[in-house]
């Protein structure tokens, strides 16, 4: 089955955003996206303390997608399946593709009951981004992930 549902600050974390130079949420509470991968049972965890810049889309795209919405979930995961390309496939760490982290997002757009036309939009602009900018690393980041790091370290559960 597929589940997503998530927690966020309501609004930027402002420390996190200075240092990284862009806007970032964090995520409030642990959540995962469970789902089938070539047929065998699979999932992506996204911790408590992640940060997430929701929807990478430009500013004067927003009145038509904005960075949050019903499909906000979905976002944060494909964030996280960018950031470390890796999702648990029978029990163990398995490495992706980055278009194979775009196709668990479509995935997760069928989840929180996403407009075909919000989907689409998404779509566009994700598989743009990838035949544009040809990313083929993950885009993990030090300083993100010590932030994070640190948030869960001072705010135990």
């Amino acid at each position: 089955h597929r589940d997503l549902h998530y927690s966020l600050h309501s609004f930027p974390t402002r420390r996190s955003s200075d240092l990284l130079q862009q806007d970032f949420w964090r995520v409030q509470k642990s959540f995962s996206f469970n789902f089938t991968f070539n047929g065998v049972p699979a999932y992506v965890s996204v911790p408590r303390g992640y940060l997430t810049d929701g929807a990478s889309v430009p500013r004067t795209l927003w009145s038509v997608v904005s960075p949050w919405g019903r499909y906000a979930a979905a976002v944060i995961v494909h964030d996280i399946l960018c950031e470390y390309l890796s999702i648990v496939v029978d029990g163990k760490p398995y490495t992706i593709s980055r278009k194979q982290a775009d196709e668990i997002l479509y995935l997760g757009l069928h989840v929180p009951h996403v407009s075909k036309q919000e989907a689409s939009a998404i779509k566009l602009g994700v598989e743009a981004y990838r035949k544009v900018f040809q990313p083929k690393d993950p885009n993990w980041h030090k300083v993100k992930a010590e932030l994070e790091a640190k948030w869960v370290a001072r705010n135990p559960e």
